[in-house]
């Protein structure tokens, strides 16, 4: 066999792999032969059967009808990967697929399969007697316990990759009451409670707060997002801790008499009213959004005065019929949020290129008038506000807005602080650009 007839043997069995894996594409059809024989896929085809440094090969729909083949990961969705170990040293050949090369699909949601396969095919695998013919009993018991772990382990990151927090059920041993004894059944299923404790308690902690902490610039928008965020999260578990695997759980730890049956107990009112928190204030931040759009995507930066006034009435309306969002915190961190907002747009506004621009440009003047304007308006900001601590203290309460103004206001003041100094630089540019042209008169005396 030529070495041309050896690669297209080779090409028409990787059609095949195709053609079995993305059966919804219509199997070995004419448009699928004749997509995969354009140029383009042939020649990174040929590329991986002839070159033994060439290790994966990539086949997917890219969109939703277009084949392609790739030789770097680029698969949105569903595709096929052909992988080479390293004993192949040579070009391809078909008998290379029985032991050196791996053919496997590959989609968007691995994790998920991973879990899926793991919960529904291995675990019951194991879980059978018959499978487990000559292992001791502690060996098997081992095993188990290694693998519930595991399938524990897989349910929590595949949450994490959703952006969930989803609570792994308890080992099926748990329940087994003709091969553990009582105490070991209850020693399985405190761990699973104490499990779940420290995933419910990382999530009661997090806290807007933290990525200011963490020295990023969020915004008001941020606030929203992450209000709305820990509701659907909470709002999760709350419906995990509900369910009837967990009523299970609970009801036996209370039947063995296990003090953790109270702290489960805790745990979901914890949720429950953490989660009421977060679904109030993601419902009165959500009236404030027409607010922040303004602050966040104003194009014309002057124009932005005249919502200081209605932002800050609304979030003192918001402080008066929320129970939950009108704590000194909560508003500490709006406000510092509303001035990450503000000098992002003050630097749009105003950016040292557009001064410098002016300078060369001989416009200095309209240098000097965009300092002044962006001063003028953040100053208004910091004003405004300051009449509403006065307002809010007499129809809230005594102090009810009283902020550490200097760490709210900081990153504001420091950027004040240098519009402030550029504004004297450009002053003294346009003082001396007046200096442009100098008359000398001399004059002569008569003897």
């Amino acid at each position: 066999m030529s070495s041309v007839q050896a690669v297209n043997q080779l090409l028409d069995y990787i059609m095949d792999r195709v053609a079995a894996a993305l059966p919804g594409k219509g199997g070995k059809n004419e448009k699928l032969i004749r997509q995969f024989n354009e140029e383009a896929n042939k020649v990174v085809c040929e590329e991986f059967i002839r070159e033994p440094e060439v290790s994966a090969l990539y086949v997917y729909f890219e969109g939703a009808e277009k084949l392609t083949c790739s030789l770097t990961p680029d698969v949105k969705k569903k595709g096929l990967f052909l992988l080479k170990s390293k004993n192949v040293q040579d070009v391809l050949k078909l008998d290379d697929f029985k032991q050196d090369v791996i053919c496997s699909e590959i989609t968007d949601n691995t994790l998920g399969n991973l879990s899926l396969v793991a919960h529904e095919v291995f675990f019951p695998l194991l879980s059978n007697p018959a499978n487990r013919q000559g292992w001791s009993g502690p060996t098997a018991k081992d095993v188990i316990l290694k693998f519930s772990n595991f399938l524990s382990n897989c349910t929590m990151t595949v949450g994490q990759a959703k952006g969930q927090t989803l609570l792994p059920s308890p080992p099926p041993e748990a329940f087994d009451e003709d091969n553990l004894v009582e105490k070991e059944r209850v020693h399985l299923l405190e761990t699973a409670v104490v499990q779940w404790a420290h995933k419910i308690q990382a999530v009661l902690a997090t806290d807007p707060e933290q990525a200011i902490k963490q020295g990023l610039h969020p915004g008001p928008f941020a606030e929203m997002e992450f209000w709305t965020a820990k509701a659907a999260d909470l709002t999760s578990l709350h419906e995990q801790l509900c369910s009837e695997k967990m009523r299970v759980v609970l009801e036996t730890l209370q039947e063995m008499k296990s003090p953790f049956g109270a702290q489960f107990e805790k745990l979901s009112g914890e949720v429950l009213a953490a989660r009421d928190e977060a679904l109030e204030n993601a419902r009165f931040l959500n009236t404030l959004k027409p607010y922040f759009v303004r602050v966040s995507e104003e194009i014309d930066f002057p124009r932005m005065e005249s919502v200081f006034l209605p932002m800050l009435h609304s979030i003192l309306l918001v402080f008066k019929h929320s129970n939950t969002y009108n704590s000194k915190q909560r508003l500490s961190v709006l406000l510092q949020e509303i001035c990450n907002a503000l000098v992002s747009q003050a630097q749009k506004h105003v950016s040292g290129e557009t001064i410098f621009r002016c300078i060369e440009d001989e416009n200095t003047v309209e240098g000097v008038n965009l300092l002044k304007t962006t001063i003028r308006i953040l100053q208004l900001f910091k004003t405004t506000f300051q009449k509403y601590q006065i307002k809010a203290s007499r129809e809230l309460s005594e102090g009810a807005w009283d902020v550490p103004v200097e760490q709210v206001f900081h990153r504001l003041d420091l950027f004040l602080e240098r519009c402030g100094d550029i504004l004297d630089f450009t002053k003294i540019v346009l003082e001396f650009s007046k200096l442009e042209k100098i008359f000398y008169v001399v004059l002569k005396a008569n003897n």
